[in-house]
């Protein structure tokens, strides 16, 4: 790669297996976008480094702060802020997500941004296309109405009797069993399913249980759980996908 004079900037997009990678080079700050999952900030040497929380002030960043990723290598220091998590690294504005931190004092911030992915739309064809063995009734009664089914933004079959409101197929598909899944809480490790089948797995329990955490920004209330599960290697018709061991 040529060398890039300190006040030059440099952007390139990256599409690889339908993940998109987004990096931009400015001075002695890379930055790198991973989706909607997480932001890899690269400085020159071993600079001390503080994070912007969302709530709570300034930390430093050191090795064991939790949920964040520091590393040294090759004589720069990579710095990984995930996008969604509970100790609120990263905010969430509109269309892009937002991470502020200062470089070897407190005061001295500075603000990256990474633009949200954007959404493929999703016909109500495509929602609904689930299985007769796979659906899983949305609601308490079936006598629940259209409306109120889709109001719930579930899929309605009004030539099924007994539940002819069901949840639609909007997660994504990363080849787990229902028996692999499992919800992140060391106080409570009962939190099991209350029903799976091969496609769907539905828990059900209060907000403060099963490792839920509470945030509280710009008057919204934000209840988060963290899930975790074994993961494979998958072929599909967009090519083969890999990840860690444990996807969460």
């Amino acid at each position: 790669m040529a060398r890039l004079d300190c006040w030059c900037l440099f952007w390139m997009a990256v599409c690889w297996t339908g993940v998109q990678f987004v990096f931009a080079v400015s001075g002695d700050v890379t930055k790198k976008c991973d989706g909607d999952k997480a932001m890899t900030l690269s400085f020159a040497g071993s600079p001390t480094l503080f994070l912007q929380k969302t709530s709570g002030g300034v930390v430093n960043v050191i090795n064991n702060l939790p949920g964040i990723v520091l590393r040294v290598i090759a004589g720069r220091t990579t710095l990984t802020v995930p996008f969604n998590s509970p100790y609120g690294y990263a905010s969430d504005k509109g269309s892009q997500y937002v991470v502020t931190i200062a470089v070897g004092s407190r005061s001295n911030l500075k603000t990256f941004t990474c633009l949200k992915p954007a959404r493929r739309s999703v016909s109500v064809a495509e929602r609904c296309a689930v299985a007769a063995t796979e659906k899983f009734p949305c609601g308490e009664s079936s006598s629940i109405t259209q409306a109120d089914c889709e109001a719930n933004n579930c899929c309605y079959d009004s030539s099924s009797s007994t539940s002819p409101c069901y949840f639609a197929n909007d997660g994504e598909w990363l080849g787990v069993s229902e028996q692999r899944w499992q919800l992140v809480d060391s106080s409570s490790p009962s939190c099991s399913p209350v029903t799976s089948q091969s496609s769907f797995v539905m828990y059900q329990f209060p907000v403060s249980a099963c490792g839920s955490t509470v945030q509280l920004a710009g008057g919204n209330v934000t209840y988060q759980n963290t899930m975790s599960a074994a993961i494979t290697v998958r072929t599909g018709p967009e090519g083969s996908i890999t990840r860690d061991s444990v996807y969460k």
